[in-house]
């Protein structure tokens, strides 16, 4: 921001991401190598993290948001950065290729198995890392998350020595506030797609969901007043994006009155501290104004205009001003509460 060089280096460079590939402004990842020179970017790319060691990293081109706000996931992983789930840092950039501008993108953390030992400690050889249905192996095996999920299937999760066991194997105050996350936030891309989870490979080492990829939600597509909570809950959703697979773990343990309170309750707190809609508003507006004056020419290489970017921003704040009443109903109708 002050015109001062961060790092430069030689580095590899990847076109990231799945369908937005298909875009003429791709996602780039960004490698160090020590076959390129340094086998790690010495810089506190992102000022709100205690990390200056960096592998790799993102130039996002906003994915499904793309030509809409293109900074609509950095608004929802922010809004539940400190509330303990594991999200990617984001900060706006305008990205130059051999001179030629190249557009506005966000700069991401790439979330994997680097990611983890930057922010735990934990040795990235040294844990399983799955995706989907636990069928896709990022690293590690997926041994241990089956054999949970078999436990689950074949024992009745309202037994509390049952959800005991589950949870020794799971973090279940992460996987809460992650499914509520999800849920609030009316990502329909989810819960049957974008899904990666990992665990420490040591006796105790407990499963734990990343929340990413989430341009679905905010209205997006759909809008505020849709029923999430039904919708993660089905058991009789469509190949996508709701499969019977991907709300098994949620409708499971909701069998469990302990489960089911601490639910309810999380939700409360979430609806009363970070999804309150001043706080979200504040943040729509604060990433609104860091990139504005970018935007004309991020149009000019692209294409749309200030006036249909400034109506989908608009759409942001309209969910956050809306969003919770029926968030909140949805809850009440969902678990037949009084109020």
């Amino acid at each position: 921001p002050n015109d001062s060089l961060g790092f430069s280096m030689d580095a590899g460079v990847k076109i990231y991401g799945a369908w937005t590939r298909t875009l003429p402004q791709k996602s780039l990842a960004i490698y160090a190598r020590g076959a390129y020179g340094l086998d790690e970017i010495n810089y506190k790319i992102f000022p709100n993290l205690d990390i200056d060691k960096f592998e790799s990293f993102v130039l996002r081109n906003s994915g499904n948001d793309w030509l809409n706000t293109m900074f609509r996931d950095g608004l929802m992983t922010g809004l539940v950065a400190g509330d303990g789930i594991d999200v990617a840092a984001f900060r706006p950039a305008a990205v130059y290729i051999n001179g030629d501008y190249w557009g506005l993108y966000n700069i991401r953390e790439k979330m994997q198995d680097r990611y983890v030992e930057d922010h735990y400690g934990v040795d990235h050889e040294n844990i399983d890392m799955l995706e989907f249905d636990g069928s896709v192996v990022v690293k590690g095996d997926n041994s241990h998350y089956n054999n949970m999920l078999n436990f689950i299937e074949n024992h009745l999760m309202s037994d509390p020595a049952n959800y005991e066991y589950v949870k020794a194997r799971m973090d279940i105050e992460d996987f809460i506030t992650y499914e509520i996350a999800q849920i609030f936030f009316a990502n329909t891309d989810w819960p049957g797609n974008n899904i990666r989870f990992w665990r420490p490979t040591t006796m105790e080492g407990k499963w734990k969901w990343m929340l990413y990829d989430t341009d679905f939600g905010f209205g997006l597509v759909g809008d505020y007043t849709h029923n999430t909570l039904d919708f993660a809950t089905d058991p009789a959703g469509p190949g996508w994006p709701n499969p019977p697979w991907s709300t098994f773990l949620l409708r499971k343990l909701l069998a469990n009155d302990e489960f089911r309170i601490d639910f309810i309750n999380r939700y409360a707190d979430l609806l009363n501290s970070s999804f309150l809609t001043n706080r979200m508003i504040t943040q729509i507006n604060w990433k609104k104004a860091a990139i504005t004056s970018e935007m004309p020419n991020q149009f000019a290489r692209w294409g749309s205009n200030m006036a249909d970017w400034l109506y989908y921003v608009q759409v942001l704040r309209t969910f956050a001003t809306e969003r919770k009443i029926y968030a909140r109903n949805h809850v009440i109708q969902h678990f037949d509460l009084t109020g």
